[in-house]
């Protein structure tokens, strides 16, 4: 008759642990920020930050936008600046969608 291996108590208390806290996380609601208006700022990011991404200094710069159970009209405007035409985009419910802001990135970015 083969010996059979036992798990020691620790590795059992262990293992039971960590099955719970996984399991709570998963039963705990995740919630997103709702609401009207947003302020956004681009982070600065030197000509190093990142150098295999597809630009220098952490370009593309997108944000990233995404409905739940209503369409959204989001409108990106800089009433600071009258210069900056308004970009507006429309997506439909349980939908998400980009905007390209790189383009823009001297009037968004933080300072050093």
């Amino acid at each position: 008759m083969k010996p059979t291996k036992t798990i020691p108590h620790s590795m059992r208390k262990f293992l039971a642990t960590t099955y719970l806290v996984l399991l709570s996380a998963l039963l705990v609601p995740v919630f997103s920020q709702v609401d009207f208006e947003f302020w956004f700022a681009a982070p600065y990011a030197s000509q190093q930050h990142n150098p295999n991404a597809l630009g220098p200094g952490g370009r593309p710069i997108y944000l990233r936008l995404a409905t739940q159970d209503a369409p959204a009209t989001v409108v990106v405007s800089m009433p600071a600046d009258p210069t900056f035409a308004p970009i507006t985009l429309n997506i439909p419910a349980q939908q998400a969608s980009s905007i390209d802001l790189t383009p823009y990135l001297s009037k968004i970015q933080c300072s050093k």
